[in-house]
């Protein structure tokens, strides 16, 4: 039972280390001390905005609980630009990493018949809406009611060419990126973070092995 156990452990440390690295780590960025996470889902993954909102939320990095990134000045745009660069001559760049990640915008359900693609946007953090960086045309409902079956409007925000934003429906995109600020304790998320349950999963190890040797 007990080398069960142990070989249990081993295995769940090995997958932790394989999750924590499937991604890239963090990047922190010295302009306001928050971190940075892009998600991408991999060949043939996809995710909801929804789904990346409570994946995000539920996140945990350095003592920071995450959300959705939230954009609110040209000082943090231009510091995600200069760290995931989108090729500045294309309009449809794939290989951008953030192409159709999602972002931390939404906006607030409008009664059918009176919607407005540019109104009522708000950050999944409450921060006041103020900041914009839509492409062109941009928030515009263009899909319409073909596309999100939650309210037939496109009310959530992700970046695409160059690094501004669209307005999507709910429906699943590539991945999404994260931003830890929130101070654990503080309304943040405590969410052990892969290299603590690695050293917990290790330390129970080291106890199980000491206490058979006895």
């Amino acid at each position: 039972m007990k080398k069960t156990l142990i070989t249990l452990l081993i295995c769940f440390s090995f997958l932790l280390l394989m999750d924590h690295n499937a991604n890239a780590v963090p990047i922190l960025n010295l302009n306001n001390n928050h971190y940075y996470e892009v998600v991408s889902m991999g060949i043939g993954s996809s995710i909801s905005w929804a789904d990346a909102r409570d994946v995000a939320a539920a996140a945990s990095y350095n003592s920071l609980g995450g959300h959705l990134v939230t954009i609110t000045s040209d000082a943090e745009r231009d510091w995600i630009n200069a760290t995931w660069p989108a090729n500045q001559s294309l309009w449809f760049d794939t290989s951008n990493p953030l192409w159709n990640h999602w972002i931390g915008a939404f906006q607030e359900t409008q009664p059918l018949g009176q919607s407005d693609p540019t109104a009522n946007w708000q950050w999944v953090t409450g921060e006041a809406w103020g900041y914009e960086n839509w492409y062109r045309t941009e928030p515009n409902d263009n899909a319409g009611s073909t596309r999100d079956i939650e309210d037939n409007e496109e009310n959530y925000g992700a970046f695409v060419p160059l690094n501004q934003w669209f307005d999507y429906g709910g429906w699943n995109g590539p991945g999404y990126m994260i931003e830890y600020d929130i101070p654990v304790g503080n309304g943040g998320n405590v969410v052990p973070e892969p290299t603590t349950m690695l050293l917990f999963s290790t330390g129970f190890l080291g106890a199980l092995l000491r206490r058979r040797r006895v």
